[in-house]
């Protein structure tokens, strides 16, 4: 339930600078019980993380979010929201490590923005790349994981996503006075926190830049998604690199019953100096090997949701990574990945469900993906062994308000 806050102790101690027209409390809870293992690894079951049973958290928040009419069409807005876990204090996830999403207030996306019916424009910390919304939403809107999410977010694969929630971003928005069926496309530039943190002498490194055309019209959406990060680093060595991230999403809802989503996404990884790339896959710790030089990974993914009637939807997905294809050495074999969730959900209400769902990821010898999104895995921070099959079966419960 949206929740008006004027009449709150904020309202009363900030006085009339807060006459804002609209300010919400809004969130999500979602938690549940679960059954996780990380088995098959290449280096022998020493390695294997055994099936463990766990209450999760999957992305719960709470936001505060607020506009004002400015006049003349305008009007001034913020969104300030901050990620929770429900199963453990402050930002450690399933396996004790950090969460990045929670652990601070504004944790997830936070910004400030001016607009009209025709653009806007933000500052602030802003989801940008990783997200398809509804044209292919079957990952934590509905249940844990959906394979595609698993391949597109930024912690996962020999080349992983150039961005998610990124800092410093300034971004214009399209409204639809003046885009039309391309409503929603926005293009952004964000500068990274080593360019603003450059010591004495040093050239300040370090930025981003991308766009999303989103166009829907009656039972189709699509989405092309651009970001390309420049001197990831920071700092002028041989370290550095740049990344770029290039996927499109299509959905199409059948019948009013069924939605069906596919998705295509390509990753690639440059760095400045050449002799970075001698060699294209380098043994690292015990959790076996790792992509060394430039290079780019791609992949594709099917998703299905389709009404069971009533309050009753059944939902799945599939997904494959390719193999990791090295600048100078070609195509790595045994670093590929495929992924697949089913999950059946009942809508107790508009806002609240309850669901139960099975998602793996097989991975070939050389490759290690995780459902580590959100914390969720409970492998160390060196990661899930090379080789390994994730398994995760659960029952849960979102509550949206």
């Amino acid at each position: 339930m949206k929740k008006s806050l004027i009449a709150l102790a904020i309202g009363a101690t900030a006085g009339s600078a807060f006459a804002q027209a609209s300010v919400e409390l809004y969130g999500r809870a979602h938690a549940g019980l679960d059954r996780w293992s990380a088995e098959g690894s290449t280096a022998g079951a020493t390695r294997d993380m055994k099936a463990r049973t766990r209450v999760y958290d999957s992305g719960s928040r709470v936001g505060l979010r607020g506009n004002e009419n400015l006049g003349g069409g305008v009007q001034a807005s913020f969104v300030i929201e901050t990620g929770l876990n429900l199963d453990n204090a402050g930002d450690l996830g399933q396996g004790g490590l950090a969460n990045s999403g929670s652990g601070y207030f504004g944790s997830r996306e936070a910004h400030v923005a001016v607009g009209n019916t025709s653009a806007q424009l933000r500052f602030g910390r802003q989801n940008v790349y990783w997200g398809n919304g509804g044209v292919e939403d079957v990952g934590a809107n509905h249940m844990i994981f959906g394979g595609i999410g698993m391949y597109t977010a930024a912690s996962s694969g020999f080349v992983t996503a150039p961005a998610a929630r990124l800092e410093n971003t300034t971004k214009i928005v399209l409204n639809k006075g003046m885009a039309g069926n391309f409503a929603g496309s926005e293009v952004f530039y964000g500068v990274l926190n080593a360019n603003e943190r450059a010591s004495y002498g040093a050239t300040p490194m370090g930025s981003a830049m991308g766009f999303s055309v989103r166009y829907a019209s009656g039972p189709l959406g699509t989405q092309l998604d651009y970001v390309k990060v420049e001197d990831s680093a920071g700092v002028q060595n041989t370290a550095n690199r740049n990344n770029t991230g290039l996927k499109i999403a299509v959905g199409y809802q059948v019948l009013k019953t069924t939605k069906l989503q596919a998705a295509y996404f390509d990753m690639k990884r440059e760095f400045t100096d050449a002799t970075t790339n001698a060699a294209a896959l380098v043994t690292t710790t015990d959790t076996g090997t790792a992509a060394a030089g430039g290079g780019k990974q791609s992949g594709f993914g099917l998703g299905l949701i389709h009404s069971l009637g009533g309050p009753l939807a059944v939902y799945a997905q599939w997904a494959k990574l390719g193999d990791f294809q090295h600048v100078s050495r070609g195509a790595q074999a045994d670093t590929n990945s495929n992924s697949w969730a089913l999950g059946l959900r009942y809508n107790l209400s508009n806002r609240t469900h309850v669901y139960t769902s099975y998602s793996t990821i097989n991975n070939a010898a050389k490759n290690n993906v995780a459902m580590a999104g959100g914390g969720m895995s409970s492998a160390p921070a060196t990661g899930t062994p090379m080789g390994s099959d994730n398994r995760v079966m659960s029952f849960g419960l979102l509550h949206n308000f």
